[in-house]
């Protein structure tokens, strides 16, 4: 055996996984059931939970607490069947809470458990498998992974979990398996995988364990941006599992590690684990911080204590004041020996009872405008259940989220006017998933995330738009400037780019916007915003910046200003005695003339389509649009009066 070990060691594998001729034994994978479907009740049921122990003394050995019940295998019975998929079950006592406000009960070292294949020892903790946890109520896996090189790439044994020992379980077989079952079979199910500790690792093992967790988890994965949500949004998305990931190498589509509260000592009395515990409770958790208390402790012959009536007692629930309101994870040693996670299921009935969530479809709305007064909504759209037009709801409370996910293969104009958005309606595309959240200082809805890029960050192009982003910017600013910004050849349709000069140099800096070959190219100068949408495969401009200029500046020969709209002010002071529009120009760009000066001007007509000389008097205003086709100015009305000669574009599919 010890030569085996030796070996072991050199190869960078456990000692059972090689064979009497040191030949690595292949991969068994735990065989687990996949867990019973099960419907969600169409009404909101209440819930239900024990009520604490009294002070009766302890039986020693202490095994379990369980009253009116039995314990079988580790597992005290619950109140009734419900415990596999309680979060959609009592949608009322979570849809309404983020992920972070939950009460959640949590296992400590998840996959350290007697059915493990190993052998059983002071680090085992855990009467049953992690997916047994999950099948029984628990909803947060406490993982601590060792990485071993010797397994080949694929080999599921190269991530496996510890603590003091390899128990053997690995992260794919037991632990994203486990929450797969889950939530195939019961979709509003929401887990926390907490990758709290690493062995052995890495930058290439963290790179490695990172993409095996988002190839199994897939689109189920709840990545950080979503931490606004409530429960109710979540199951609209079909999202389902956080990673948190305690590790300065933590992917960007995880959670920050769970700060996990611990006394700091294996072997603490009762009462003083009870004191940190107590002092743990009166902590103010930070918004969207996954936190965990540690409620474990070891004997003092150094076995995991069952501490089941003092977590009954300490985290005892049925009150807006009992003490589990205090705490969010709540993790134990031999943690399903009792009623604590039906304590956890009650108590997020008091949490959320304040809280108001809806799901919506458009059917529910009154002419399109989306109610109002709602800590969230979930609005979705689909084929038979769609409206044309919608309007944001008009006011929100203090950062009130508003999920809307359009599943319609027809479009939606969604008013956004009291929103962060540019313009004032945008087009919703069917896979489109748009978050706001409700600024009250600002008394507007922020789209979220807001993407924003720079020449510094980006360079000169401007990254390839994303799935889900609806809207990005690109910024230029004082020494971060490019002289040319080019758009991306392809995004989602109808998704938005805004393109903006912060610069406060008043130098003259500008930048070239670049669309594909034959586009115009516009000019974005100091304060200038220029918004554009991807539609038919182009960037199409939906807001143009406007040019204005004093006469002087805009000069006796007019040169193309670089945009749509430009405006050109005669005054006193600032006048000039003759102007002659752009030799050249772009089709339908407007120029504006406008004059409070005492003096009268003169417009040239050497490229006007009438060939003739036009006066720019005290108080009027002269508008002329340029045609390409005849390389003519022609005078016409405002441009807010003039008729929309543009053709129509092709109806959306």
């Amino acid at each position: 055996m010890s030569e085996n070990t030796s070996l072991a060691e050199q190869m960078g594998v456990h000692p059972d996984d090689l064979d009497e001729h040191g030949v690595l034994k292949p991969y068994v994978p735990p065989q687990f059931a996949p867990y019973a479907t099960e419907g969600y009740p169409d009404t909101e049921l209440p819930t239900r939970c024990d009520p604490a122990p009294g002070d009766e003394a302890l039986p020693a050995p202490r095994t379990g607490w369980c009253p009116n019940g039995s314990v079988s295998g580790g597992i005290c019975s619950p109140f009734n069947d419900v415990r596999p998929n309680w979060m959609g079950y009592y949608p009322g006592a979570t849809g309404s809470l983020r992920i972070d406000e939950m009460i959640l009960p949590g296992t400590h070292n998840s996959a350290m458990d007697k059915q493990a294949p190993y052998s059983n020892s002071y680090d085992t903790c855990q009467d049953v498998s992690p997916h047994s946890q999950l099948h029984t109520g628990i909803r947060v896996l406490d993982l601590r992974v060792q990485f071993s090189w010797g397994y080949p790439l694929g080999d599921r044994r190269r991530f496996s979990i510890f603590h003091g020992l390899d128990s053997k379980r690995t992260i794919e077989g037991d632990c994203l398996q486990a929450a797969t079952n889950l939530y195939t079979a019961h979709s509003k199910e929401v887990v926390i995988l907490d990758f709290h500790q690493f062995k052995n690792f890495t930058d290439a093992a963290h790179r490695e364990l990172a993409t095996i967790i988002k190839n199994w988890l897939g689109s189920r994965l709840i990545e950080p941006k979503w931490n606004v949500l409530v429960l109710r949004q979540l199951w609209a998305l079909q999202k389902n599992v956080v990673i948190a990931y305690n590790s300065s190498q933590r992917d960007p589509l995880f959670w920050p590690g769970v700060n996990q509260r611990w006394i700091g000592k294996d072997t603490p009395s009762s009462s003083e684990l009870k004191s940190f515990i107590d002092r743990v409770g009166n902590e103010v958790k930070p918004d969207y911080e996954l936190r965990s208390i540690q409620a474990h402790k070891y004997t003092k012959v150094y076995q995991p204590d069952d501490m089941s009536p003092d977590v009954m007692n300490w985290f005892a629930a049925g009150a807006d004041d009992s003490p589990i309101m205090k705490f969010h994870i709540i993790n134990t040693d031999w943690s399903l020996r009792h009623r604590h996670i039906d304590n956890c299921i009650h108590a997020n009935s008091f949490r959320s009872k304040n809280y108001s969530a809806l799901s919506l479809t458009p059917q529910n709305l009154s002419n399109g405008y989306i109610p109002h007064g709602h800590r969230a909504i979930a609005l979705e759209t689909y084929n038979g259940n769609w409206l044309a037009t919608m309007t944001l709801p008009l006011i929100g409370m203090r950062e009130a989220t508003l999920l809307i996910i359009s599943k319609a293969q027809l479009n939606t104009t969604l008013r956004v006017s009291n929103s962060n958005f540019p313009i004032a309606d945008l087009t919703l595309a069917q896979g489109d998933a748009l978050l706001f959240m409700y600024n009250d200082q600002q008394s507007k809805w922020i789209l979220q995330p807001e993407i924003v890029y720079s020449p510094n960050t980006s360079g000169d192009t401007v990254p390839n738009v994303q799935a889900g982003e609806k809207l990005i910017s690109y910024r230029t600013e004082d020494y971060n400037w490019t002289e040319h910004i080019y758009l991306p050849a392809s995004a989602p349709a109808y998704s938005y780019l805004e393109i903006a000069s912060d610069i406060t140099a008043t130098e003259g800096w500008h930048s070239y916007i670049h669309r594909k070959s034959g586009d115009r190219v516009y000019r974005c100068q100091r304060g200038d915003k220029y918004l554009f949408t991807f539609n038919q495969g182009s960037w199409q401009v939906a807001k143009a910046a406007i040019h204005a200029y004093g006469a002087a500046q805009a000069g006796a020969q007019m040169a193309d200003t670089g945009t749509e709209l430009t405006q050109v002010h005669f005054r006193n002071g600032d006048w000039i005695g003759q102007i002659t529009l752009p030799e050249n120009a772009w089709n339908n760009d407007k120029v504006t003339l406008t004059s409070t000066a005492t003096y009268t001007a003169t417009v040239k007509g050497t490229n006007l389509a009438t060939g003739v000389d036009l006066l720019l008097e005290t108080g009027h205003a002269l508008h002329f649009r340029y045609v390409a086709s005849t390389k003519k100015w022609s005078k016409i009305l405002s441009a807010q009066e003039e008729p929309d000669l543009t053709p129509p574009s092709p109806p959306a599919p």
